[in-house]
């Protein structure tokens, strides 16, 4: 819960002009605090659970890429090791 911090009083009587705006009660005030406080927790409980994510793919070992497997036969013949431009047809 809410708890708002104290604060020593300072005496400013007449040297502080009001603006006629309405301002908010404290009542009010608290509790958007408390709904924002709420918000973070949120907020940093999904950013803890993307990081142990981003944390275990990082530990993932890598792969290298494996190079596509080169066709070593003849396309007339079916032949391996014998290559289209040393083809006899």
């Amino acid at each position: 819960m809410y708890r708002p911090k104290l604060v020593r009083k300072v005496d400013c009587a007449g040297q502080v002009k009001v603006a006629g705006e309405k301002l908010a009660s404290q009542g009010m005030l608290v509790d958007r605090v408390v709904a924002l406080e709420r918000k973070m927790d949120t907020l940093e409980k999904k950013m803890n659970i993307f990081m142990g994510k981003l944390y275990q793919l990082l530990a993932r070992p890598t792969r290298s890429p494996s190079p596509s497997p080169v066709r070593q036969q003849c396309f007339n013949f079916n032949k391996m090791g014998q290559y289209r431009q040393y083809c006899p047809k």
